[in-house]
């Protein structure tokens, strides 16, 4: 492996507040102008084909990219590091060897020139959506507190943000990196780069899967490159600082979201939600706040009230006009019996979760951020009452006031 081994983190990955800067910030870093400036020289192309296809790619590139690392146990290993490198090893074996094989003019054909741009742009693009595979990344403030999740199958973040977050997690099947990197790679091309390639199909194609496969453009040209080797051999230190400040306000909340996570990957049995706080409801991982509140606090001692105040700021859970948003649990299941006076009578099977505040996490968040986590179930049959109207709710409500010609129908409730 070409990574150290990790050293374990003293603040709370999530406290870590990121600046987004633009590309050519990124690429004036000393490491990385070096190695630009040389695959310039490697290519030998026109200044304005060069400006057009290369350097525009490369701002693109780490306009989306950042200093994020390629894996988060290692941040000094950004991604746009490790792809620049890939780029300029690559080139400087691949440019003799298949002018060697094509003869020299071969580069100065079309057919040549947009083989190299393939190649370029595959490494410099491969397998692009690992960064998420290992964490999640949303946008925030200066101080921590939460904007948005990045749409990284949209936009970079330089279009809406000024700074982000990392947190760790396993948030993306080797499948869908497969998948998503195409989508991210096409995004990220310039669009006059893409046609180029698009005019030539079949090299098309073999592109599409370069950018999960290293030899796929190499073997068609029976060259022989192996790009793991190529990195390990290089003697290039492309490593660099991560350039993060520690987010005070935040730094207890993300050590209770971390030691939450931790808590219930942990635990073998799932019990019910009275007795261990936390459960599977209608798609959503609940958990009795102020009782896991309260036992961080403890462990740590801290405040459990300040414990939640910042939890609210981080964009877990849902919060509404600065308030976290519980939810109200009632049983679909009763219990029955005869009463002393002989009438029937029905007793709900979860009267004492009148008193308790739960809060809801996506289970798809869950299931990215809590190691090991299998989807818990809750054994009582219970349903979530929610204080808030969903978004598909929402659209069909506006959606019937416009045929309606007006008339306010609220479609979750019945109100009108």
């Amino acid at each position: 492996s070409i990574y150290p081994t990790a050293g374990k983190k003293s603040v709370p990955l999530g406290a870590r507040i990121y600046p987004v800067r633009k590309a050519a910030d990124r690429l004036n870093l000393g490491v990385f102008r070096e190695l630009v400036s040389e695959l310039k020289v490697l290519l030998k192309l026109p200044g304005d084909l060069y400006d057009q296809m290369y350097h525009q790619l490369l701002e693109n590139y780490a306009n989306f990219v950042q200093l994020l690392p390629e894996h988060e146990a290692f941040p000094s290993h950004s991604m746009l590091g490790n792809s620049l490198k890939r780029c300029h090893v690559v080139l400087k074996a691949f440019l003799p060897l298949i002018e060697a094989r094509e003869g020299k003019r071969f580069m100065l054909t079309d057919r040549g020139s947009r083989l190299v741009y393939a190649v370029f742009s595959a490494m410099l693009l491969f397998r692009i959506a690992k960064l998420f595979a290992d964490k999640h990344i949303s946008l925030c403030d200066q101080q921590g507190k939460f904007i948005a999740q990045w749409r990284y199958y949209d936009e970079p973040m330089t279009a809406s943000a000024r700074h982000f977050r990392m947190r760790s997690g396993q948030c993306m099947s080797p499948q869908v990196v497969s998948d998503m990197t195409i989508v991210i790679a096409k995004q990220i091309m310039p669009s006059l780069g893409f046609s180029w390639l698009a005019e030539d199909t079949v090299l098309l194609g073999h592109w599409f899967k370069a950018l999960n496969i290293y030899d796929e453009l190499f073997g068609v040209h029976d060259i022989n490159l192996d790009v793991e080797a190529l990195m390990q051999a290089s003697q290039l230190d492309i490593k660099v600082e991560s350039d993060y400040e520690v987010a005070d306000g935040v730094v207890l909340g993300e050590a209770f979201w971390e030691w939450l996570a931790d808590y219930i990957a942990n635990q073998r049995d799932v019990g019910n939600l009275t007795e261990s706080g936390y459960g599977l409801v209608d798609g959503e991982l609940l958990f009795d706040v102020d009782k896991m509140a309260d036992r961080f606090a403890k462990e740590k001692q801290a405040s459990a009230s300040q414990v939640i105040e910042q939890f609210s700021q981080l964009g877990i859970i849902q919060v509404k006009d600065g308030e976290i948003i519980c939810r109200h649990l009632s049983a679909l299941k009763s219990q029955s019996g005869v009463g002393a006076s002989g009438l029937y009578a029905q007793r709900p099977h979860y009267d004492q979760m009148d008193a308790k505040r739960f809060v809801g996490i996506d289970s798809v968040l869950a299931s990215a951020c809590i190691k090991g986590y299998n989807g818990l179930t809750e054994q009582e049959y219970l349903k979530i009452e929610k204080s808030h109207d969903g978004i598909i709710g929402r659209l069909l409500g506006k959606f019937m006031t416009g045929l309606l010609g007006g008339a306010n129908i609220d479609l979750t409730s019945g109100r009108q």
